[in-house]
C-alpha cells in the first residue's frame, strides 16, 4: 500500500468517527474517548501488513526439478607408500681359526751373515767374520757401538771394487747409520774390514740390522751382512747361531702369534651386529607395509565419504 493510499484510509477512518460521534451525541453523553495519531498509525500498519502477508502467501511458488543425475564414473585407487629397500651383508657363521708360527722375536728381522744371494756379472761378495759385536751382543739403551764385518770380494778378475762401491742399508733397524761408499779398492779374492758407527735403542728388546753391498750404479750383489743386538729389560729371545744362518729372503718370516681366541671373540660380535641389523631391517619393512596398507584404508574410506561434485 502506497503512502497515498494510506493517507485516504486514515481521512475515512476519522471522517467515519466523527458522524458516528454526531448520530449519538443527542441522545447521551458519553465520555470521549480520546485517540492517539500512534494509535491509529498501529491499526494502519497493521492492516497494512495482513494485506502484504496475504499476498505473499497467494502467489505460486516455484519448484525446481533436477535436470541431470551424476554419476560416478572412475575409481579412487589409493598409492602405497613406497618400500625402502635396505641393504644387509650376510656373512657366513663361519669360524676364524688364525694360527701364525712364530719363530725368533716377534718384530725381528734376522738375515744370513753368511747368506749368499748371489753374483751379479762379475760381481759378487762373502762374510767372513764379525770383527766386533757378534750377533745377540748386549748394549745399553742408547750406547754407541762400531760394528765392523770381514768381508771378501769373491767375483772374478774383471770386478774390483772401487771407492764408489757402497756398502747400502735394506732393512731393520738403522742405527743411526745409513748407506756409505766403501772408499776402498778391492781386488778379487781379496778381503775387506768395513766398519758402521753405531747407535743402540733407548726402547729394551732385540733389534736386527740388515745390509748389502752395491755396485757403483747401484745394482746390489752377493751376500748380505747383518748386525743383532740386545738391549736388556723386555722379554726377548737371543737369536740362536743356526738362526743366524736364515737368508735374508726369509727374514721376513719372522712374524708373532696373533691371539687367535680374541680374533673370534671379535667375529662373534661382528656377526651378532649383523643379526641386529637384520633384525631391524625386518621391522622396518614391516612397519612400512603396514603404513601402505593403512594409507590404502584411509584412501578409500575418503573415496566412499566423498558427496558427488554438483555441476
Amino acid at each position: 500500500m502506497t503512502l497515498r493510499q494510506l493517507r485516504k484510509l486514515l481521512i475515512g477512518m476519522t471522517i467515519t468517527a466523527l458522524i458516528i460521534t454526531a448520530c449519538t451525541g443527542a441522545e447521551t453523553s458519553p465520555t470521549p474517548t480520546e485517540v492517539s495519531i500512534e494509535a491509529i498509525y498501529t491499526v494502519a500498519a497493521a492492516t497494512v501488513f495482513a494485506q502484504q502477508t496475504g499476498t505473499a502467501n497467494a502467489q505460486p511458488r516455484q519448484t525446481i526439478t533436477p535436470t541431470s543425475t551424476i554419476t560416478a564414473t572412475g575409481t579412487i585407487t589409493p598409492t602405497p607408500a613406497p618400500t625402502r629397500a635396505v641393504f644387509v651383508p650376510v656373512i657366513p657363521a663361519a669360524t676364524l681359526a688364525l694360527v701364525i708360527t712364530t719363530t725368533g722375536t716377534p718384530g725381528t728381522l734376522v738375515p744370513s751373515a753368511t747368506a749368499t744371494f748371489g753374483g751379479v756379472g762379475c760381481n759378487n761378495s762373502a762374510f767372513i767374520q764379525d770383527v766386533t759385536i757378534p750377533n745377540n751382543t748386549k748394549l745399553n739403551p742408547g750406547e754407541s757401538f762400531t760394528k765392523t764385518w770381514r768381508i771378501k770380494n769373491t767375483g772374478s778378475g774383471a770386478c774390483t771394487w772401487n771407492t764408489n762401491y757402497k756398502f747400502t742399508f735394506i732393512g731393520g733397524s738403522l742405527f743411526g747409520s745409513d748407506t756409505t761408499k766403501i772408499r776402498k779398492t778391492i781386488p778379487p779374492g781379496a778381503t775387506m774390514d768395513f766398519s758402521l758407527n753405531m747407535v743402540a735403542p733407548t726402547v729394551p728388546g732385540t733389534y736386527t740390522s740388515n745390509w748389502r753391498l752395491a755396485s757403483d750404479d747401484g745394482t746390489l750383489f752377493g751376500s748380505g751382512f747383518n748386525v743383532v743386538i740386545i738391549i736388556p729389560g723386555a722379554t726377548a729371545t737371543p737369536t740362536s747361531a743356526s738362526a743366524a744362518t736364515a737368508t735374508a729372503t726369509t727374514a721376513a718370516a719372522a712374524t708373532q702369534t696373533m691371539d687367535v681366541p680374541a680374533t673370534q671373540t671379535a667375529l662373534a660380535a661382528t656377526q651378532a651386529a649383523i643379526a641386529a641389523t637384520q633384525t631391524s631391517a625386518a621391522a622396518t619393512q614391516a612397519a612400512a607395509a603396514a603404513t601402505a596398507s593403512q594409507a590404502a584404508a584411509d584412501a578409500s574410506a575418503t573415496a566412499a565419504a566423498a558427496p558427488p561434485a554438483s555441476q
